[in-house]
């Protein structure tokens, strides 16, 4: 750092006085958020019907993190598929904006998939930005199905198709379920 005072360089060089105080002051700019803030997952797995939600701290472009929040329209959150509510109506994410650099991310969904979230400051993806939520079908519920031949005919094979589906409709593929099937 150099500067003057009263037409005298202020950096200890020839023909300054170094143990003269000077009244300088030194201002140093807040980090501003960039392209090396992370996301912070809180779970990466959840039922239908239920919040996924996960934080983005926020770090300066030297990787420093940011201890104020404020900068909310900088962020940019992708989530795809699209979470939908049980009307199939797109839901909007809400991102809130917790302090100190950190910021929450949540989304409530009936859709059950695989969601890749990708995070971007003005536009430009972060490092380490982006990650899988699994959202999965929720317990077996009346809205499941079947599917059969309503005559079948002597001597032929017929088939009977059950679909295991959650109160939204999702194919429930995972679990441990037994049936019994009567025919007379």
């Amino acid at each position: 750092m150099s500067g003057q005072y009263g037409g005298l360089p202020a950096n200890g060089a020839p023909g300054s006085d170094r143990h003269r105080a000077f009244p300088l002051a030194v201002t140093v700019q807040g980090a501003v958020m960039g392209a090396r803030t992370q996301m912070v997952p809180q779970t990466t797995t959840a039922t239908v019907g239920g919040t996924v939600s996960f934080f983005v701290q926020a770090y300066d472009q030297f990787g420093n993190k940011v201890q104020t929040g404020g900068e909310l329209a900088k962020l940019g959150v992708t989530v795809a598929p699209t979470p939908v509510d049980q009307d199939g109506a797109a839901q909007a994410l809400t991102v809130t904006d917790e302090g100190g650099g950190m910021y929450k991310v949540a989304f409530l969904t009936v859709l059950a998939a695989s969601y890749q979230v990708g995070i971007a400051v003005e536009n430009q993806a972060v490092v380490g930005g982006a990650a899988t939520f699994t959202v999965s079908a929720g317990a077996v519920s009346a809205e499941s199905g079947a599917t059969f031949t309503l005559l079948p005919q002597a001597g032929s094979r017929s088939s009977l198709e059950i679909a295991l589906r959650d109160q939204y409709r999702n194919l429930v593929v995972a679990g441990d379920y037994s049936a019994s099937f009567t025919f007379s």
